[in-house]
């Protein structure tokens, strides 16, 4: 059988979802039962592919029509191509498509925010140089302007610039940064939209994905899918 995920790099088969425990960024903290990264290490590896609600959400555009999981890597970093720390997104995904190869960028999320404003993270008053060059950054290949974007969540950008950047790290076109929800209440929808109606896309009702925008070259789209 081939193997379908990994953790880190292809140094690091997941052949149960627990593999995955060692390389988070608190491990204990992180690896709690039910919690976020439990709950998707445990769908997307159990499932040995594609997990049925996924599959049917990227069924649903024409853009991933024939979704089929090539392989996927847990927290897999990103070089932001500035000064700091890479992104370490929670699961990276190669996924074939009617329409070609697709990166898909998946944020697992429970009842966590996406992290601290960008007024908080980044004091505008007195920006710290290398935040602010992050920040321009970001928001150059977002087509955003960075004095507009304080109330937004930071983890909002550089995860959707990580699928960006990762799309064209492997000669792609075609990305989509997906949060897959495990809590009924949506918690943070409301942010997750914010952020969309910055990007111009549409505010996703329920489940779904957005129509594609081109940024960086790379046709992106989001999405939002609430598993049980």
């Amino acid at each position: 059988m081939k193997q379908m995920f990994f953790v880190k790099s292809h140094d690091h088969p997941v052949c149960a979802p627990i593999d995955v425990k060692p390389f988070l960024g608190d491990p204990e903290l992180h690896w709690k039962p039910h919690g976020s990264a439990w709950k998707l290490a445990h769908r997307w590896v159990e499932a040995n592919g594609l997990p049925e609600a996924v599959e049917g959400l990227l069924a649903s555009s024409p853009e991933t029509a024939g979704a089929q999981l090539v392989e996927g890597t847990f927290e897999f970093d990103v070089d932001l191509r500035t000064p700091g720390r890479k992104s370490q997104t929670d699961l990276m995904a190669l996924i074939a498509t009617d329409n070609g190869p697709t990166i898909v960028a998946i944020e697992g999320k429970v009842r966590e925010s996406f992290g601290p404003r960008v007024a908080q993270w980044l004091p505008l008053e007195a920006p710290a140089a290398g935040r602010f060059a992050r920040l321009a950054r970001l928001c150059e290949v977002l087509e955003l302007s960075p004095q507009n974007c304080g109330p937004l969540r930071y983890q909002l950008f550089h995860r959707t610039v990580s699928a960006v950047f990762e799309a064209e790290n492997r000669g792609l076109d075609r990305a989509v940064m997906l949060v897959h929800s495990f809590c009924p209440e949506q918690s943070s929808k409301a942010d997750f939209n914010a952020f969309l109606a910055a990007m111009g896309v549409p505010a996703i009702v329920g489940d779904g994905l957005t129509p594609a925008v081109c940024r960086g070259g790379v046709q992106l789209s989001f999405g939002w899918l609430t598993d049980d």
